[in-house]
């Protein structure tokens, strides 16, 4: 059964003779549908758990307001002060941009966390992902870096990277002779990675100079090693962090 209301409760003011009430809200066991109608701005009060409140906007249409668990259906939203959202969160809007923190007001802006196996994912299209565009701490200086990492390399084994930032590696073997030999090069994210060759057989019999590069991120692992009859005098390690 539809629910019509109409007219205005009028009442007597100190400096008004005559004035218009606000509509008093209705309070049903149902929610309002097209056919009920009402004076513009009245609230109708569904008395269920939990409760929901809907306002008569015009041309049978009821608009939700609120519920008291917690959860509406805006057209806008404007909060001011502090807020904490609990739960799952999904944000969309559409064709309309998403701007967070873009007010031109100093402040911290943090996304993410650093327990366990928590993970941050960005995707993007043809627009693609801009980042960097300010850089909140300078990186360390190289000999820093190398200081932190490793100045120096033992073939075959692995030396894992625990600076807190990714390092771009210059190493450099001296090698006294050679017969036939090969010098291979591994990064991974385990001791032990697997290498692959990057100065194919080669025979020297005087000191001889090779220069390597290897990018390592951070907590993963570098290990050089040989092939055939090779001396090798020393083997360094000059980093630069990214």
């Amino acid at each position: 059964m539809a629910i019509i209301r109409t007219g205005n409760n009028l009442a007597y003011g100190l400096q008004n003779a005559l004035q218009t009430l606000a509509p008093e809200p209705i309070f049903a066991l149902r929610i309002p549908t097209s056919t009920d109608y009402a004076q513009l701005g009245t609230l109708w009060v569904y008395k269920a758990t939990p409760a929901r409140i809907f306002m008569f906007t015009g041309s049978g249409v009821w608009t939700e307001l609120a519920s008291d668990s917690g959860s509406g259906i805006f057209a806008a939203l404007t909060v001011n002060g502090a807020t904490a959202l609990n739960g799952a969160l999904t944000v969309n809007s559409g064709t309309s941009s998403i701007a967070i923190g873009t007010d031109s007001v100093q402040k911290s802006i943090s996304i993410g966390n650093a327990t366990g196996n928590t993970s941050l994912v960005f995707n993007a299209g043809t627009g693609l992902s801009k980042f960097n565009t300010g850089v909140a701490t300078a990186p360390v200086n190289s000999s820093v870096a190398t200081a932190a990492f490793v100045a120096s390399l033992t073939a075959g084994t692995s030396v894992q990277n625990t600076t807190g930032y990714d390092l771009l590696c210059n190493i450099t073997l001296i090698v006294s002779s050679s017969t036939t030999a090969t010098i291979t090069l591994g990064v991974g994210s385990a001791t032990g990675p697997t290498t692959n060759t990057v100065v194919p057989s080669f025979t020297v019999a005087a000191a001889t100079i090779i220069n390597m590069n290897a990018w390592v991120p951070n907590n993963y692992f570098l290990v050089y090693n040989t092939t055939g009859t090779i001396v090798v005098a020393s083997a360094t390690v000059q980093s630069c962090p990214l």
